[in-house]
């Protein structure tokens, strides 16, 4: 940011638009983030090692061409990746419908301001 912050400091939050769920009592929270699938993984990390290695151009083709080349052992990583992932996303909307917020990573609250 032009002041020195960062964009994810709270009090910058304001400037960046979420996807919000209303409550019954009319408040607004932050939706937990989607659960990644095992190709959201595993594509994230070759297209960063494609990238790194100059074929940035190719690189989601590439990336494509490779997963569809792996079986079943070569993704069971990323497959774990994707279900802690649906784990999380499952935690957080039950905490959110409990309690009206959800834990954030970083141990923050959704309600913090």
């Amino acid at each position: 940011m032009e002041d020195g912050t960062k964009s994810t400091d709270s009090e910058n939050r304001h400037l960046f638009k979420f996807p919000k769920v209303t409550k019954e009592d009319g408040d607004e929270h932050p939706a937990p983030k989607r659960a990644g699938s095992s190709w959201q993984f595993f594509n994230s990390e070759k297209v960063k090692e494609l990238y790194a290695a100059g074929n940035g151009k190719n690189a989601f083709s590439v990336s494509s061409e490779a997963w569809k080349q792996m079986d079943e052992e070569e993704k069971a990583p990323y497959e774990k990746k994707s279900q802690d992932d649906k784990a999380r996303f499952n935690d957080q909307v039950a905490e959110l419908s409990k309690h009206g917020y959800f834990t954030l990573a970083d141990g923050s609250k959704t309600t913090d301001s």
